[in-house]
């Protein structure tokens, strides 16, 4: 397996939790009360637990250097193929290479 395929499948997983969080909410939320408070303070959780996720994605560890790759992990691992989404900005490994051990 490749670094690459590593940041893909870390985003996929990221994906499918928020996706799955969302469709929870979604299901619990719709038959509650109407009550503007309560879907306020829902909306405002969902909203930060989103934000989350998504910075999340910032910080994904390199598996070399195990510092956050930034938005070169974040491009990586959503289908870039330019040039500042090839390596590593702290250690310089590339996202093609093999994981390491």
């Amino acid at each position: 397996m490749t670094i690459r395929h590593y940041l893909r499948r870390f985003a996929s997983r990221s994906a499918v939790g928020a996706v799955a969080f969302l469709l929870v909410v979604g299901f619990l939320m719709s038959p509650g009360p109407r009550n503007f408070e309560l879907r306020f303070i829902v909306g405002v959780i969902v909203a930060a637990v989103m934000g989350a996720v998504f910075w999340n994605l910032f910080r994904i560890p390199c598996p070399s250097c195990h510092k956050p790759l930034g938005s070169a992990g974040f491009w990586a691992a959503n289908g870039s193929q330019s040039e500042a989404a090839s390596r590593c900005p702290h250690c310089g490994i590339a996202f093609d290479a093999t994981m390491p051990l």
